[in-house]
Formats: structure tokens, sequence, C-alpha cells
């Protein structure tokens, strides 16, 4: 039988959820070293790639990405050093979503990268809060934001939220921004339209679930 060519994010998240179950204390059979030595080189020649292109600007969702990449191989082996990467991408990408911006914080906490100070400041910039006092972050253009453009009812905006938790849960003394994340989900868990729902459980039931 032949054998059918393997999907990257399909790879990626069912290697995501071999991590979940071995944080949760499950043994498994993953083999981190092929999945990282398969992610490093995507990685690098995605960056290759960057070089011969006259204009990065119209590449969209390039650095969300890259940094998604970085993150998960970030995940694999969190004792190496991936700093050279983080700059290379951040160097050569600019940040034209939210979601750029929150995956830079990420990996700026994650890396153990020093020479930036008020990452905190830098999530919190971008928030929005509920008339309950949830606190989310949206899924939309920087400049939509920056326009003020009003929330549709069935916009959950759970990713970029999740991620901001993951954020400022790693930073740590933001207790009280988590309560207010989590204060979010609770008031959009009988919503159908919430993505991510296996995620949003563990925010809030086990808290310290997103910790990694």
């Amino acid at each position: 039988m032949e054998q059918s060519e393997t999907t990257p994010w399909i790879s990626n998240y069912v290697v995501s959820v071999l991590l979940d179950a071995e944080d949760a204390g499950y043994k498994t059979v993953l083999d981190r070293s092929k999945y990282i030595e398969q992610e490093e080189l995507n990685l690098k020649n995605s960056l290759a790639s960057l070089e011969v292109l006259l204009d990065k600007d119209r590449l969209t969702v390039a650095k969300e990405n890259l940094f998604s990449s970085l993150v998960f191989l970030n995940r694999l082996d969190p004792k190496a050093n991936y700093k050279e990467y983080f700059y290379a991408i951040d160097k050569r990408l600019k940040s034209k979503t939210i979601k750029d911006k929150l995956l830079r914080a990420l990996l700026i906490s994650k890396l153990g990268i020093t020479n930036e100070l008020g990452i905190a400041d830098t999530v919190l910039q971008y928030a929005s809060k509920t008339i309950l006092g949830g606190m989310y972050w949206t899924n939309r253009q920087l400049a939509d934001q920056q326009l003020g453009v009003f929330l549709r009812p069935n916009e959950t905006n759970t990713e970029n939220t999740l991620l901001a938790y993951r954020v400022l849960k790693t930073i740590g003394e933001q207790e009280s921004v988590l309560e207010q994340i989590r204060n979010y989900f609770f008031s959009h868990s009988g919503n159908k339209a919430v993505g991510v729902i296996y995620m949003s459980l563990h925010v809030l039931y086990k808290p310290s679930f997103l910790i990694c």
C-alpha cells in the first residue's frame, strides 16, 4: 500500500495533542527528534524563500505562519536556542495583524529575549472588553481596531484571546487580567460559534493548562 502524502498542519495538530497528553502525565510514542528536524528544515526553507521576494509586504500571513512554526518548534524542544530564527523572521517581515503581535510577544517570553521590555503592556494594548468585564483580543487587522470597527455578534475571537492568555500566563503576575479572560470564555460558553472549544474548556476548568 502506498503511503499518502503528509499534510503538515494535520501532522502538527496530532503532535500537539500528543504533547498535551505528555503534559498531562500520559506516555506516548512520540519521536520528538523526527518532528524537530522536519519543522526546523521547513522553517529554514521558508526563510530562504523570503530572500528572493522583492515585495514581502504583500505576504499577509507569512509572519503568522513562520512565528507559529517557531512556537511549535519551541514546544517540541523548549531547551534549544531558537532566538536566531526569531530575529530573522522579525527583521524580514512586518507585523500586520494582532495575531502577529501576540505571537511575537509569546516568542519573546518563551525564548527568554531580555532586551524587549513591557511585553505585558504591549499585549494589553490590543485588548478589548465586554460590557460584563470580560477581556478578549479580536481577529481583525490592526487598522480595523484603530478605526473602532464594531464587533459582530457572532465574532468570538477565541484564537487570539487564547494566545493572549498564553502570553500573560507565561509572563506571570497577571492573575487579575487572566481572570477577566476567563470571564470572557464563561460568558460565551453557551455560544456554538466559539471555536477551539477544547482549548476554551481548559482555560475555564484548568487555568494552569496554558502555561506551556
